[in-house]
């Protein structure tokens, strides 16, 4: 008998045709229920997957939601704003001798636009006191009489030493009591105005045309990043 035979003999007397009928029968069917079960597992974790997508956009619109409450002025994207700051120093500045009158506790046109939904401006929290101020002078040297109005003042501040100072005039430029060249200053743009903006010590200047007054505006110990919200938050 060769090798091939008694191996040929060997499989038919040993193979046991029930028995393994049994467990290959058994293992098609541990087969099936199982592609069942990653049918029915995969089914199941489609829309488990869904949830969890549809839930995380949730939880992102609320969170973003959440901080647009938090952040009262929406509109405005400040921190893309740089300021292009003019240093100043002392030979920079010269003081102005004027002949003016001011008077307080008056009523004055609002020069800034107000937004329908009552948006306020972005002033540091501790500035909670506010004047307003007509400046006058005279329409000749001889004159008595100061009767020409020349700016109008809006000083909001600590009631310390911090504060902004906003002069305005619609047919003139302010008037203010120091000097300093503009020649070939650097622009800052926000919203398509031009600003020509001066650091001396520890107080900003800008000067900038808007609505259609002319503006002056000063602050004493507010921070750069102060100073760019309140310009941003006016120059809607």
């Amino acid at each position: 008998m060769t090798n091939k035979e008694r191996l040929k003999r060997a499989i038919v007397e040993d193979f046991n045709k029930p028995n393994n009928y049994d467990k290959i029968m058994n293992k098609i069917e541990m087969e099936g229920k199982m592609r069942k079960e990653n049918n029915l597992l995969k089914w199941v974790l489609i829309p488990i997957c869904l949830i969890l997508v549809i839930s995380g956009i949730i939880l992102l619109n609320n969170k973003k939601e959440n901080t647009l409450e938090k952040k009262k002025y929406i509109t405005y994207e400040c921190n893309n704003v740089s300021l292009n700051i003019n240093n100043l120093d002392k030979t920079d500045i010269t003081s102005l001798d004027t002949d003016i009158k001011t008077v307080s506790g008056v009523n004055i046109p609002y020069p800034f636009k107000v937004n329908e939904d009552g948006e306020e401006f972005i002033i540091p929290k501790d500035l909670t006191q506010i004047k307003n101020y007509i400046v006058y002078t005279k329409k000749d040297k001889d004159s008595k009489k100061y009767d020409e109005i020349a700016n109008y003042i809006i000083d909001i501040t600590n009631g310390s030493d911090r504060g902004i100072v906003i002069k305005y005039a619609m047919d003139q430029d302010p008037i203010r009591d120091y000097y300093f060249r503009e020649e070939n200053s650097k622009i800052t743009t926000i919203n398509d105005v031009d600003l020509k903006i001066y650091k001396y010590g520890n107080s900003f200047y800008t000067i900038f045309s808007y609505n259609g007054y002319n503006f002056d505006i000063e602050t004493a110990n507010i921070t750069e990043d102060e100073f760019t919200d309140y310009l941003v938050s006016i120059l809607r």
